[in-house]
């Protein structure tokens, strides 16, 4: 699309796809490197891939933490 993930963020992606239940995945970088899509961009592979797999799948828990409140918001 319009803003689509560098290849650093593709490969965050499809390492936390590709995570063990329980791991930890953190984000960080400066202000405007994309944080904030590619963080969207994982929630919504998760809730899709929660979808297709059924009415009793549920998306993993993903807990968005920062010492700004805007970043939290977003």
């Amino acid at each position: 699309g319009q803003f689509g993930l560098n290849p650093s963020q593709r490969q965050a992606v499809l390492t936390t796809l590709h995570s063990k239940n329980g791991s930890i995945t953190a984000v960080n970088g400066p202000p405007g490197t994309g944080k904030t899509t590619l963080l969207k961009s994982v929630i919504a592979s998760q809730w899709v891939n929660a979808a297709l797999k059924g009415a009793t799948a549920m998306p993993p828990l993903i807990l968005g933490v920062s010492t700004n409140n805007q970043a939290v918001t977003n």
